[in-house]
């Protein structure tokens, strides 16, 4: 294991927050410059555009995949479906499908006393 890998690895079990939590904050960033839907592959390219992120480098040195984001998705009831983006169909989510999720999982973190 590298250094880096190490100190990646005791960075993540140090943080107070889930996977999951620190995936919906990164999505929000991501969605927030889109026009109501972002596609599947869209997503993974803007999560995995930094080489420092852990999404970069989230299972044995490979980026996380469109599997994988579904799967942990899947904990929030937000799962993949056909969405429409400039003029063609993909698979994707749709912005409205994590308003519940921000609000539960991001807003209460962010509460002073928590």
């Amino acid at each position: 294991m590298t250094t880096r890998a190490a100190a990646i690895k005791i960075e993540r079990a140090s943080d107070a927050t889930t996977n999951g939590v620190r995936l919906l904050a990164a999505i929000q960033i991501i969605l927030a410059e889109t026009n109501g839907a972002v596609g599947s592959q869209q997503l993974i390219d803007r999560l995995t555009a930094n080489p420092d992120s852990e999404w970069a480098e989230w299972r044995y040195g490979k980026p996380i995949s469109q599997a994988q984001l579904a799967r942990m998705l899947r904990a929030f009831h937000i799962n993949p479906e056909q969405v429409r983006i400039g003029g063609q169909q993909m698979r994707g989510y749709q912005v409205s499908q994590f308003e519940d999720a921000f609000a539960t999982y991001l807003q209460s973190s962010s509460s002073p006393g928590i």
